[in-house]
């Protein structure tokens, strides 16, 4: 369902008796001949990421609403106005079938002044975060979609295999948890 390969990386937090990280972060990754980080306490995560270079990470929503806190707290003057343009010029430009050349423009200049600083703090290599373990909220979804960081959810059971159901990168509804 998920293209992967062989170059992924994964940084791992999540204790391997959690169902979903032995399935999604441990199993799925060395099936397909990634390489898997561990991090080496989750108060390093930020850190860690930044030295595995993660293609993929996995884990609960709480990590990510972590995440959006600090984002949201270092903000201050200008830095917070350029931050909430890029964010809702994201979601649009997300949403835009044929964006216009200026849309266009804007979202490159958004782009370097705040995604890729983003993106950056992950590491630089991030493809795409996966959520799981407990439900996400659509606007916290939302938030990372508009700043060019794509949030998959799925849902599962730990008596069942841990992921029945997933949203697709190129097929996916905030709120939802796929097919």
């Amino acid at each position: 369902i998920t293209p992967l390969n062989d170059k992924e990386v994964v940084l791992s937090f999540l204790p391997l008796c959690h169902v979903f990280e032995r399935t999604v972060g441990y199993y799925t990754i060395l099936s397909v001949g990634g390489r898997i980080y561990y991090a080496e306490d989750k108060t390093t995560v930020a850190n860690d990421m930044r030295l595995a270079k993660p293609t993929v990470l996995v884990s609960v929503p709480r990590l990510y609403e972590k995440i959006q806190a600090k984002i949201l707290d270092d903000l201050k003057g200008l830095k917070k106005t350029i931050f909430y343009w890029a964010l809702s010029l994201g979601k649009v430009f997300k949403q835009t079938p044929k964006p216009s050349l200026l849309m266009k423009i804007k979202y490159k200049i958004a782009s370097k002044l705040v995604y890729s600083k983003l993106k950056t703090k992950t590491g630089g290599r991030l493809r795409f975060f996966v959520s799981g373990g407990a439900a996400l909220s659509k606007d916290l979804a939302e938030f990372f979609y508009g700043l060019d960081l794509l949030i998959i959810e799925g849902y599962g059971l730990t008596e069942a295999p841990p992921v029945i159901a997933c949203n697709r990168l190129d097929a996916f509804k905030f709120g939802s948890v796929g097919k």
